[in-house]
């Protein structure tokens, strides 16, 4: 497997990227939508620890995925429709962007309520040493209500792959997936 991308697929560096960040993401959407649907206690004070790790872990993973899109350019549409790739690029685009506010707004919202937070029981993020809870009421209400867009996103880009990959039966999964029999 070539670790760069080429003109016609990912590379190994993009795909092991893509595939855990996306597998991480997952785990964060289930953590969360599960933790907040449970009476407090313990299992959910776990639950939440899991996500607050996963959230706080998966920042350094989007920002090498980042650099890894600006040094390394994708590859391009290939034949696919027009309106499908612009739509290809907004869903992408906005992909990105909650990849990174998603776990930010999570992070300083539980950092500006003046806690730390654990990561794995490894390290901790302590907390600034500055607390307002304003603003950390403001970026907990963002938080959860942006998590409805990254579930329109995740589901507008795993359906789209497999649009491209069941119906249109194109090489659009295969891709960033690599060959597969």
């Amino acid at each position: 497997m070539q670790w760069k991308n080429s003109e016609h697929s990912y590379g190994g560096g993009a795909r092991i990227l893509h595939w855990t960040i996306g597998a991480m993401f997952i785990a964060l959407v289930v953590t969360g939508v599960w933790a907040d649907n449970l009476p407090r206690g313990e299992f959910r004070g776990a639950l939440f620890d899991l996500h607050r790790s996963l959230g706080v872990s998966i920042l350094p993973l989007v920002a090498m995925r980042i650099l890894w899109r600006v040094f390394n350019r994708p590859p391009g549409h290939g034949d696919m429709k027009r309106y499908m790739a612009a739509g290809a690029m907004v869903v992408h685009g906005l992909l990105y962007v909650v990849m990174v506010t998603q776990p930010l707004t999570g992070l300083f919202m539980y950092l500006l309520d003046g806690r730390g937070v654990e990561v794995f029981g490894a390290v901790t993020v302590p907390p600034l040493g500055v607390e307002n809870k304003d603003v950390a009421q403001g970026l907990r209400t963002v938080h959860e209500y942006s998590a409805f867009l990254i579930y329109g996103l995740l589901a507008a880009h795993i359906g789209a792959a497999l649009f491209h990959q069941v119906i249109l039966k194109d090489d659009t999964l295969r891709r960033m997936a690599g060959r597969f029999k």
